[in-house]
């Protein structure tokens, strides 16, 4: 089994010893903070950070924080080199 998040076609590893859900899913628009480091490739806490500060738009529901696909897009794209 490939371990791992899909997103735009590229594949971020997972955290040692975690499973994490895969976002290559058509019907699926929100992902999780956890995914959304992954793929930014920072820390938990600076995405919560971003969050928080309103950086990256998220809702949240069911006590968890659901960031749009778009938003993470969005903040690649703007940070790129």
């Amino acid at each position: 089994m490939v371990r791992g998040i899909l997103i735009s076609g590229s594949r971020i590893p997972a955290l040692p010893g975690e499973e994490v859900g895969s976002v290559d899913d058509g019907n699926r628009t929100r992902i999780t903070v956890v995914e959304a480091a992954e793929y930014l490739n920072l820390t938990r806490g600076q995405v919560l950070d971003m969050v928080e500060r309103e950086v990256i738009k998220a809702e949240r529901f069911a006590g968890a924080i659901h960031i749009p696909r778009e938003e993470v897009e969005r903040i690649e794209r703007e940070t790129a080199p």
